[in-house]
């Protein structure tokens, strides 16, 4: 399966929307970021062919496309789209996906290789009788309470 192919990801969203219906939604990427140059990077099909080349990953005409294709007949648009990968948080990412998402979260910086330690975000929000704790969050709750496990 090619995960830098945008026919991949539409699939997996229209799938997943099918299958799994809410009230509210949340997508997120992860892997590596490459901002107006795309999203994520599939080792296992190289831009240069089987075997050699650098990882294929998805531009982001065809990621934008792909998340158009798979909200296509919906009805939905997420409530948040997180990317979870360096760099994506810039002009050119956020409008292209603005359509598709109320909220828009990533990083206009260098992310960890390890991505964002989603348990432990759940925990303390948990613990702190935060969003988490009460089920189904918003995309701005979902935001707010990402940027707060971030920051000091």
């Amino acid at each position: 399966m090619n995960m830098a192919s945008s026919q991949t990801l539409s699939s997996f969203i229209s799938r997943s929307l099918a299958a799994y219906p809410a009230a509210a939604t949340m997508f997120v990427l992860w892997g590596h970021g490459r901002s107006w140059r795309g999203l994520g990077g599939d080792h296992g099909s190289s831009a240069g062919g089987p075997g050699g080349g650098v990882p294929a990953a998805l531009s982001l005409p065809q990621l934008t496309e792909a998340v158009r294709t798979g909200l296509d007949g919906s009805g939905v648009v997420f409530d948040l789209l997180a990317l979870d990968a360096s760099l994506m948080q810039s002009y050119t990412v956020a409008s292209s996906l603005a359509p598709y998402a109320r909220y828009l979260l990533g990083s206009q910086l260098l992310q960890p290789a390890s991505g964002w330690d989603y348990k432990e975000l759940v925990r303390s929000s948990n613990e702190s009788g935060g969003v988490c704790s009460a089920g189904a969050m918003t995309g701005g709750e979902g935001c707010h309470a990402l940027v707060c496990f971030f920051t000091p």
